[in-house]
């Protein structure tokens, strides 16, 4: 049996400094994640609240919102590079099933730091939905991501798993080009599957692979399904990505398992 390094895609940085707060009354249409997100504005049904009697929460509150996000974000090495920092604000909607939709960035910091904030969004699990006179509603949320460096181009790295990374010798696998690479791969190839967008399918699947030593992509497999004709487009999409640069253990090539959400929205 082939051996690999088990890492997902969500890896780890600390993200020191995140809030939550409700979206502003004023509606006003969401900028699309139009880097991960695939298909054709279809009508949805029923009202989108900014405030609702009970807004919607993620599970296990606050608290356990921000150990989210400081075990599955990462300082992209772009944005470290160039000593970028700062706030972003990134929008969503809580659909009344928990789903996020409509990822979007009101306040952007650089491409690569808000491609990193949209990524972890989609990523998130379902949340506890907002509700209205006791019934869930689509509710609009707003959560402030805040990257920050530390002296000379150095991120802030202290999540437990990143250190152990770090003192392990392993550098992860990367798409050629960086994240803001992969998202904009993603954008430019993933097709709506009619059958799904007739139906008025859509889910996010979360898809994992072993990225080789020389960089190509096996062993794709499904982890969460939505419908057949998604989970295909998926796995099409992934199989056709060109070579990665490799993951490293001690300097040597290796194995590694990667994890991806790819969300297919209607709206």
């Amino acid at each position: 049996m082939k051996k690999y390094i088990a890492i997902a895609m969500l890896m780890a940085i600390n993200i020191p400094a995140i809030s939550a707060q409700t979206a502003p009354k004023e509606s006003g249409k969401t900028p699309q994640d139009t880097t991960v997100y695939a298909g054709k504005p279809a009508s949805r049904s029923g009202k989108t609240f900014d405030v609702v009697e009970q807004m919607p929460s993620f599970p296990g509150g606050f608290k356990a919102l921000r150990e989210y996000l400081n075990n599955n974000m990462r300082y992209p090495d772009e944005a470290a590079a160039n000593k970028q920092q700062g706030r972003v604000l990134c929008t969503f909607t809580v659909e009344p099933d928990g789903s996020i939709n409509d990822i979007g960035i009101t306040k952007s910091v650089s491409p690569s730091l808000d491609a990193e904030a949209m990524r972890v969004v989609s990523a998130m699990p379902r949340w506890i939905p907002g509700k209205q006179a006791g019934k869930p509603v689509s509710t609009k949320y707003t959560l402030p991501i805040t990257f920050r460096l530390q002296g000379d181009n150095t991120a802030q790295k202290t999540a437990a798993n990143t250190s152990q990374q770090a003192k392990d010798g392993m550098v992860m696998p990367s798409f050629p080009g960086g994240l803001g690479a992969l998202l904009q791969y993603l954008k430019n190839n993933i097709k709506y599957p009619k059958i799904a967008e007739k139906q008025g399918i859509q889910g996010r699947v979360v898809c994992a692979f072993v990225v080789e030593r020389d960089g190509s992509i096996t062993d794709i497999e499904v982890k969460k399904s939505v419908s057949p004709e998604l989970d295909k487009e998926a796995v099409r999409v992934i199989k056709a990505m060109p070579r990665w640069i490799p993951g490293k253990k001690d300097g040597v090539p290796t194995r590694v398992r990667y994890s991806m959400p790819i969300t297919f929205n209607l709206k």
